[in-house]
């Protein structure tokens, strides 16, 4: 499997970072991923919750298709959302049909790596190749040595599945293939009920005249808004979760300066993961204020990151409510940890607007 994973390593990055990025950069980037996913393998296991523990166990255990066909009956007898344990593990078998490709769990590597290299080439390209950016080797560069998604890409979870399913969506919305574009955002959907949001978001910057981003983004308050009954506590803490998402875990708690940690479901790096919050904070920081950028994008940039804090909080509130749990400023509801890499993509775009190469 550690041979496996180096072969794929070397092969995506040069294959995926081909006419992106200089030569010598591929190679900072594959000793640079490599890295990462090592001291992940080392010290993660891929296997951290009770979601990841389920995917294993049906892939493993129980027949997919009876288990897919008895949810979909449920599904159908009483209108409700589609259990992703069922779904993922259905995905999982399709794309590993052999029984020896679920025996040892850091394949999921392999998966997630594949998926999500090829997606963001394809994305970053696509705005590229549409002219919406010029420069995307930055962006790229960042997506693909991101400490934060190559920990979550070491994990068997549906995380990073779910996000390159809906850059594949974004990008066929992007070159205007409809077909596609609604195949792959069915597949996200059927992972995770509001990816179409997510998707949303991607292409926002771009892709839609200023009367129709208001009224897409009207239509994703309101429904926020009738879904928490107005509260003020849960808008308060959709700034909060936008803030969480250039910022977090959180650099003033000690326990985040530590290289291991563990919560109540698993083991994490809170240090790298704070180390690369604070750099991706002062960058975007120093690119407001000192560099020429296209003020239009930027905005429509923020305000897509801020329809996903939106989205987050609001799935978050829902958690809280069936699980009676009393609604405070601060209390999200959800792993934001986890949940805050949907923001990446357009974290990415914020680096290629404010550092292309024509402005150096």
């Amino acid at each position: 499997m550690p041979i496996s994973i180096a072969l794929m390593v070397f092969t995506l990055v040069f294959l995926t970072a081909k006419g992106i990025v200089a030569e010598e950069t591929k190679w900072a980037m594959f000793i640079l991923v490599s890295l990462n996913l090592i001291y992940n393998s080392y010290n993660f296991s891929p296997i951290s919750g009770p979601d990841e523990l389920a995917f294993v166990t049906n892939l493993r255990e129980y027949n997919i298709s009876e288990l897919l066909t008895n949810e979909m009956n449920r599904f159908l007898s009483g209108f409700g959302f589609i259990s992703s344990r069922i779904t993922f593990s259905a995905f999982l078998s399709f794309l590993l049909p052999l029984d020896d490709f679920s025996i040892n769990e850091f394949v999921i590597i392999i998966l997630n790596c594949f998926l999500w290299f090829m997606s963001c080439r394809y994305y970053m390209v696509s705005l590229h190749n549409n002219e919406h950016i010029k420069d995307i080797s930055i962006g790229f560069f960042f997506l693909l040595v991101s400490p934060s998604l190559l920990y979550w890409a070491s994990n068997f979870g549906k995380d990073v599945a779910v996000i390159s399913m809906c850059l594949f969506s974004a990008s066929f919305y992007i070159n205007k293939k409809y077909a596609l574009f609604c195949f792959f955002l069915l597949l996200a959907m059927l992972l995770r009920p509001y990816s179409i949001i997510m998707v949303f978001c991607y292409v926002l910057p771009f892709c839609f005249t200023n009367r129709k981003s208001i009224f897409y983004v009207a239509c994703i308050i309101g429904v926020f808004l009738l879904g928490t009954g107005g509260s003020v506590i849960s808008l308060i803490n959709s700034i909060i979760g936008f803030i969480y998402f250039f910022l977090s875990p959180n650099p003033m708690s000690t326990s985040n300066w530590a290289l291991i940690n563990e919560t109540n479901d698993f083991l994490f790096s809170p240090l790298i993961m704070l180390l690369e919050s604070l750099i991706i904070f002062l960058l975007v920081a120093y690119g407001l204020v000192f560099r020429k950028y296209d003020r239009k994008v930027v905005f429509k940039t923020f305000v897509a990151i801020y329809c996903l804090s939106i989205c987050l909080v609001g799935v978050g509130f829902t958690n809280m409510d069936n699980n009676n749990i009393p609604l405070a400023i601060g209390s999200l509801g959800d792993n934001f940890i986890r949940k805050k890499i949907i923001v990446w993509p357009l974290i990415a775009l914020l680096f290629s607007t404010f550092y292309a190469r024509k402005y150096k």
